[in-house]
């Protein structure tokens, strides 16, 4: 499960050996979220805990290379599945996004794996919008399309933007993006163990700026 990926330049800290821990534990593994509503394994590459084909909005954490993305095995024939052709499975192609902040056992399980069309580009520490489409349990085929990046929201450091993490108490571990201008654009805030903002637009492949 933990073998084979070299992240030394992760390792100088204690967080930062987590998180290597938890890149290859996404790149290589289904797995089992606190809050789904099934009694199932289902994959960090599909929707969870959202409606089809809804959108919604995290922070990259790690941006994964392509050797990563190979090595990791089950990651990468998700992406070959899907119809992506290998060469645009590039270093960049997958990030790794939290939804949860900050701290906290949630955050880590709740992760997400999201691929980066090549038209697109995400670094650390960027808010992005991600498009899910179905939800794949574990022992189910694959092929659904993934979890997209449709756009950045705003670029990781940005001093004055929309978006933050709510409710502005940095003691809290379920906080959640908020951008302002959510409501006004058909955005909705989940109840219950997933109170994330999702934009329930249904859509069946990942809506473009250009569309």
């Amino acid at each position: 499960m933990r073998r084979g990926l070299s992240l030394t330049v992760w390792a100088c800290t204690r967080f930062q050996a987590m998180l290597a821990i938890l890149i290859l534990a996404l790149l290589t593994s289904c797995s089992l979220p606190p809050n789904t509503p099934i009694f199932a394994s289902t994959s960090r590459f599909h929707a969870q805990n959202v409606p089809d084909g809804s959108l919604r909005a995290g922070e990259v954490v790690h941006v994964g290379t392509r050797e990563q993305v190979v090595a990791g095995g089950w990651a990468y024939d998700v992406l070959l599945a899907a119809g992506i052709p290998d060469s645009e499975i590039t270093d960049g192609s997958v990030v790794i996004v939290r939804v949860f902040c900050c701290g906290g056992d949630n955050e880590e399980a709740t992760a997400l794996n999201v691929y980066v069309p090549p038209d697109e580009k995400a670094g650390v520490g960027d808010i992005v919008e991600i498009w899910s489409g179905q939800m794949l349990e574990q022992g189910e085929p694959l092929g659904p399309y993934p979890n997209t990046v449709t756009r950045v929201l705003e670029k990781g450091g940005s001093a004055q933007g929309a978006c933050r993490w709510s409710p502005d108490n940095p003691g809290l571990h379920v906080r959640v993006i908020f951008c302002d201008w959510m409501p006004s654009e058909d955005w909705i805030q989940q109840e219950g163990l997933y109170p994330v903002w999702v934009n329930p637009v249904a859509a069946p492949t990942p809506p473009t700026e250009k569309t």
